[in-house]
C-alpha cells in the first residue's frame, strides 16, 4: 500500500544576529521566557539558549530530573557535539516563573548523551546534558509507552518573540501548549531512494500532523495524558515539514492531492527508543526501534485500510438497497479492467481509480423469488479516487456520479439457492455482464434479526431505481 510522502527538514535553532565578541554570551545568559497561561505552565520546560560563534541560538529544553535536561542535538553548538564536552559558559536553560516559583537560569555543565546524527529524517535528533547545579523545579516524567495512530498529544514549546527580542537585545520566548495528532499512516522519503515506514506504535520516529512548528521549537517535549489526568513525555520534537516540496513532488509525479491544502506537520523522536541517564547497563531499545515497521504492524495496517475502504463502499450500496429484499454491496470495477464500462459511463470527467456499482449479495430474511425475476432499471454509480489528504495520509474519496447505469437484473430459483445475474444492455451488441453468482440468504444480524426488513417482502415488488428523494445516498 502506498502511503503519504513527506520531505522533512530540521526545526532550526532560532538564531539571533551576529554580535561583538563577548556580547553573545551575555545575551544567552540573559534570555527571558514567560508562560502564556500562568495557571497551566509546566515549570520544568524552558528556553534553551546557546552561543554559536558570535550568535545566540534559541531552542526549547526540559528537565527529566533535578540535574539533567533534554533538547535536540542540533541545538548543541556544533563544536560541542561530542559526548563529555563541556558546555559551561556556552548554553543555559531558562525556566519561567510559574505557580509562585520565580524564574531560574540553569547553566549547562557537560554533554552526556547524543544521538548519532541530526541530519537524517529516519533517525532521532536528541541530546541529554548535565546541569552545573541541581534545581528544585519539577521535572517532566518520561514514559516509554506507545504512540499509536491518531493519538492526541501535546507539544509544550517556546515560541520566539522576535520583535520584543530585537527591542531588548536578548532572546525572548513564550511557553505554550500545542495540541497535535500522531499520524502513523505517513510514509516519509528522506530522499528519492530512502523510504521509512513508522506504523508501529514503538517506531523510533513519530509523525505529527496539525502541528505547526517553527524555529525555537526544537527540543519541545511531546506529552500524552494518562487516564488519571497526569501528563508524561513520550517523544521529543525535532523536525518540521516544508509542505511546498511535498506538493510539487506529488504534482510532478501525477499523484493526486485530495484536499486543497495541507496541514502543518512535524517529526518527533520516540523516547521508547532513546537512552536516558540511569538506564541499566543492559538496556536495549525494543525491536520496533530498529526496523521501520514490524510485520505485525504492517498486517494490522493493511487489515484496517481494507476495512475502511470496504466499509465506505459497502455502506453506500447498503443504504441504497434498504427495504428491497435483496441486500447489495459495493462492486468495485477498475477502469483498466472494464474499458466497456468506461465507454458506457462516458469519458467527459477525470477517470477515477475505480467505479462502484451496487451488486446483489444475499436475500434478506422473508424475501422470496417465486418463479424468478426479470427486471430492468437504473442503479447509482460512485467514483473512487485515491491520493494524499490534508494530513498527508494516503486516503480515498467516494463521490456519486450524476448519471445512473441502466441494468437488467435476473434472479432464478435453484435447488441450491437462487442465482442472480446483473448486466448492462447494449444496442447492437451483447449485454455487458457485471455480476453473476449464487444468491445465498443473508446471515442474521447479532441479536437474531435481519437488516430492517419487516414481514415478507416479495423481491419482484421493489423498484430498482427509487426516486431521488427517497435515496439515502448523499
Amino acid at each position: 500500500m502506498v502511503l503519504a510522502v513527506v520531505l522533512a527538514g530540521l526545526v532550526p535553532g532560532h538564531a539571533q544576529k551576529r554580535n561583538p565578541v563577548g556580547k553573545a554570551e551575555s545575551q544567552a545568559r540573559s534570555a527571558e521566557v514567560r508562560c502564556r497561561d500562568a495557571q497551566d505552565c509546566p515549570d520544568g520546560v524552558g528556553l534553551w539558549a546557546s552561543v554559536v560563534g558570535r550568535s545566540v541560538s534559541q531552542c526549547t529544553g526540559f528537565l527529566i530530573d533535578s540535574i539533567h535536561a533534554v533538547t535536540d542535538r542540533h541545538c548543541i553548538p556544533p563544536d560541542l557535539q561530542t559526548t563529555g564536552a563541556s558546555c559551561r559558559g556556552r548554553a543555559w536553560l531558562h525556566l519561567p516563573s510559574a505557580s509562585g516559583v520565580r524564574g531560574e537560569v540553569c547553566e549547562c555543565d557537560r554533554v552526556e548523551i547524543l544521538s548519532r546524527t541530526d541530519s537524517r529524517v529516519g533517525d532521532p535528533d536528541y541530546a541529554v546534558v548535565r546541569l552545573l547545579h541541581p534545581t528544585r523545579r519539577t521535572p517532566l516524567s518520561v514514559d516509554r509507552g506507545p504512540l499509536g495512530d491518531l493519538d492526541t498529544v501535546e507539544v509544550v514549546r517556546v515560541r520566539p518573540m522576535d520583535v520584543e527580542a530585537a527591542l531588548r537585545e536578548v532572546p525572548v520566548g513564550v511557553l505554550a501548549r500545542q495540541t497535535c495528532l500522531v499520524s502513523r499512516r505517513t510514509r516519509s522519503f528522506a530522499d528519492r531512494d530512502q523510504a521509512i515506514d513508522v506504523l508501529d506504535p514503538l517506531s523510533r520516529r513519530v509523525p505529527l500532523v496539525e502541528c505547526p512548528a517553527e524555529g525555537g521549537n526544537s527540543g519541545s517535549p511531546v506529552l500524552v495524558r494518562r487516564p488519571d489526568g497526569s501528563r508524561v513525555v513520550r517523544a521529543l520534537l525535532d523536525r518540521t515539514v516544508d509542505l511546498a516540496p511535498v506538493e510539487n513532488w506529488a504534482r510532478k509525479g501525477g499523484i493526486r492531492l485530495l484536499d486543497s491544502s495541507l496541514v502543518p506537520m512535524a517529526w518527533a523522536g520516540n523516547f521508547a527508543c532513546l537512552p536516558l541517564p540511569g538506564d541499566a547497563p543492559d538496556w536495549r531499545p525494543p525491536l520496533a526501534c530498529l526496523v521501520d515497521s514490524s510485520l505485525e504492524a504492517l498486517a494490522v495496517e493493511k487489515s484496517r485500510w481494507k476495512a475502511e475502504v470496504d466499509g465506505a463502499l459497502d455502506g453506500k450500496a447498503l443504504e441504497w438497497s434498504r427495504g428491497r429484499g435483496i441486500r447489495f454491496s459495493g462492486g468495485i470495477f477498475r477502469p483498466q479492467e472494464w474499458p466497456d464500462l468506461v465507454k458506457l459511463l462516458g469519458s467527459d470527467r477525470d477517470r477515477p481509480d475505480a467505479f462502484v456499482v451496487p451488486v446483489p449479495q444475499c436475500l434478506e430474511a422473508g424475501a422470496e423469488v417465486g418463479k424468478g425475476i426479470e427486471e430492468k432499471g437504473a442503479v447509482p454509480v460512485w467514483d473512487v479516487v485515491f491520493g494524499f489528504d490534508s494530513r498527508l495520509r494516503w486516503n480515498f474519496r467516494v463521490g456519486q456520479r450524476p448519471e445512473e447505469l441502466t441494468v437488467r437484473l435476473g434472479v432464478r430459483p435453484g435447488s441450491k439457492g437462487a442465482r442472480v445475474s446483473m448486466e448492462v444492455p447494449r444496442a447492437g451488441s451483447k449485454p455487458l455482464v457485471l455480476w453473476k453468482k449464487r444468491l445465498p440468504r443473508c446471515p442474521l444480524e447479532e441479536g437474531g434479526g435481519s437488516e430492517e426488513v419487516a414481514g415478507t417482502v416479495a423481491v419482484d415488488s421493489f423498484p430498482l431505481s427509487p426516486s431521488r428523494d427517497s435515496r439515502a445516498v448523499p
